[in-house]
């Protein structure tokens, strides 16, 4: 019984391993963070940041909650549309999770003293918090991180030819999003 019971708890952190690798890597790595360095410097985004920071704790509570949930709800909602095999809009969805999301998380980052002052709020975030450390401490997170370099390093190199234009362009402008000087 212990055999299976600890079988299914390495296929479930398997399965979180991987999640959360594809989250971190991918989407944040390559979209959400350089996004967010990107957007945060735009004036509308820095007058929101200013507006929810006046207020008490309950309005930034609700505030966050509010543009957490519906980034999260368009976060799925994209899923779905990628699993019906509708890629487009899948994109554009997700791609409008983004600005909802960076508020969240700009709100995390700037307002989390006033968050705390809700006890459950900080237990689920250490809670969350804990598991991130778990998953990336586990032999498991290590082995998929590992594979996962290497499974990137080859789709670089494949792509690194002389004929690659487009994804040359899009290097371009991912290195522009980013701040780094070259540009076209």
């Amino acid at each position: 019984m212990k055999n299976i019971l600890k079988k299914s708890l390495n296929l479930f952190l398997y399965f979180l391993v991987i999640i959360y690798f594809i989250f971190e890597v991918f989407v944040w790595d390559l979209i959400i963070e350089p996004m967010y360095k990107y957007t945060k410097q735009f004036k509308i985004i820095q007058r929101i940041l200013i507006f929810i920071s006046k207020q008490n704790e309950y309005i930034v509570l609700s505030i966050f909650l509010s543009s957490f949930i519906i980034a999260e709800g368009l976060g799925y909602y994209a899923g779905h549309l990628f699993a019906e095999l509708m890629i487009v809009e899948g994109v554009l969805v997700y791609l409008s999770k983004i600005p909802v999301g960076i508020i969240a998380f700009s709100m995390l980052k700037t307002e989390k003293e006033k968050l705390f002052k809700f006890k459950w709020f900080e237990k689920v975030y250490i809670f969350v918090e804990k598991i991130i450390h778990y998953i990336k401490n586990s032999k498991i997170y290590k082995n998929v991180l590992k594979k996962g370099k290497e499974i990137l390093a080859k789709i670089k190199a494949k792509f690194s030819g002389k004929r690659n234009y487009f994804i040359k362009f899009f290097q371009r402008v991912y290195r522009k999003i980013r701040g780094e000087k070259e540009w076209l």
